[in-house]
């Protein structure tokens, strides 16, 4: 996003849609997050919706790249294990 577009809860808007219509209308249980731990604007509209950080990881993303400094965040309910 633009600097220019910052600052004025676009994102916000945007993910918590996309997390209403995952938990209410999919009625998915669970909505996993990534993003860089470095990256507090999307820490920060995590937190607001309701996300809590899982861990902080080093991933090796599909094509090879470093995703180090990650950070895994949920929010719904925790997968029932077997």
């Amino acid at each position: 996003m633009t600097p220019v577009h910052q600052g004025h809860g676009f994102a916000t808007e945007g993910a918590s849609a996309l997390v209403t219509f995952g938990l209410e209308t999919l009625g998915v249980a669970r909505i996993t997050a990534l993003t860089s731990s470095r990256n507090e604007p999307a820490v920060r509209v995590l937190r607001k919706l309701g996300f809590e950080l899982v861990e902080n990881r080093d991933f090796l993303l599909p094509d090879g790249r470093d995703f180090s400094g990650s950070s895994v965040w949920a929010r719904g309910q925790s997968p029932q294990r077997r």
